[in-house]
């Protein structure tokens, strides 16, 4: 919708897509292949997996296993205010309001150890 893919194969990025078991990708931050984990956005869905320890797709597994193998994390919530100014996919401006238990799980985030919490993003 956001033309996410194209923006990211044209960076020369390497991307990865959960299309079977995550375990032969995660088990790269074991190996010291990955120095940092980034996650950007992270949804509401996503923060609050995070944070109640679910690990059951391929960047929540990559989470739990960054924190188990003290790889540092960033992760850029799209749940920051109780009001926030957005654009839609077709750079239409829009309002959001995030639910409560939304912004108490990123607050909850903010306190992880090995974590550092993106507040803004600048293209």
């Amino acid at each position: 919708m956001y033309s996410l893919q194209d923006r990211f194969k044209s960076s020369g990025l390497r991307v990865y897509y959960e299309r079977r078991a995550s375990s032969p990708v995660v088990i790269r931050l074991f190996s010291g292949t990955y120095r940092v984990l980034l996650v950007a956005p992270a949804t509401s869905n996503t923060v609050a997996k995070f944070v109640c320890g679910i690990s059951d797709s391929l960047v929540t597994n990559f989470f739990a296993q960054a924190g188990k193998s003290r790889v540092p994390v960033i992760v850029f919530p799209t749940d920051l205010a109780p009001e926030m100014d957005t654009t839609g996919p077709h750079g239409e401006p829009a309002k959001v309001y995030p639910r409560p238990t939304d912004l108490e799980n990123t607050q909850k985030l903010r306190n992880f150890p090995g974590l550092q919490l993106l507040t803004a993003w600048r293209r």
